[in-house]
C-alpha cells in the first residue's frame, strides 16, 4: 500500500488547521474576566391572589415577567426570585449559561478533530504482507 498523496496530505492539514482556529477562537471567549453565576436563569408570570385582580381566574393575564433564577443547593434544584436590584445575578447566570455553550461547542470541535487524525493515521497505515 503506498503513502497518501501530497494533495491528500494537504486537504488533512488544511482541515486540521481549520479545526484548530475554531477551537482556539471559541476557547479564547471563554477566558474573558466576566464573573458567572452557576444557575439557570428563567422568567415566570404569576398570580397575586386577589379576586378582583386581572390575573384571577383561569384565563386571568398573569403579572410579569419576573427574572428568576434556578440552582442547586444540598442536591436540589430551588428556585429563586429576584428582586429589581438583583437583577445583575439574572445576567451573571446567563453568562454562565452562553459559556457552558462554547465549552460543549469546543469538546465537539475536539471530537471532530480527534476523528480527523485517527482517519489519517489510518489512511498512512501499511500492510506487512507475510
Amino acid at each position: 500500500m503506498s503513502l497518501p498523496s501530497k494533495q491528500y496530505l494537504s486537504r488533512y492539514r488544511q482541515d486540521v488547521v481549520r479545526l484548530l482556529k475554531k477551537i482556539s477562537d471559541e476557547a479564547m471567549s471563554c477566558a474573558s474576566s466576566e464573573r458567572l453565576l452557576k444557575a439557570t436563569p428563567g422568567e415566570v408570570y404569576r398570580r397575586c391572589g386577589k379576586p378582583t385582580c386581572k390575573c384571577a381566574g383561569a384565563d386571568g393575564q398573569r403579572h410579569g415577567p419576573y427574572k428568576v433564577i434556578q440552582v442547586y443547593r444540598n442536591g436540589r434544584q430551588k428556585q429563586v426570585s429576584l428582586k429589581k436590584s438583583e437583577e445583575e445575578l439574572w445576567h451573571l447566570a446567563k453568562s454562565y449559561q452562553a459559556q457552558m455553550e462554547k465549552l460543549s461547542r469546543v469538546k465537539a470541535l475536539h471530537s471532530q478533530l480527534c476523528e480527523l487524525i485517527s482517519e489519517l493515521i489510518e489512511d498512512k497505515l501499511v500492510d506487512l504482507d507475510k
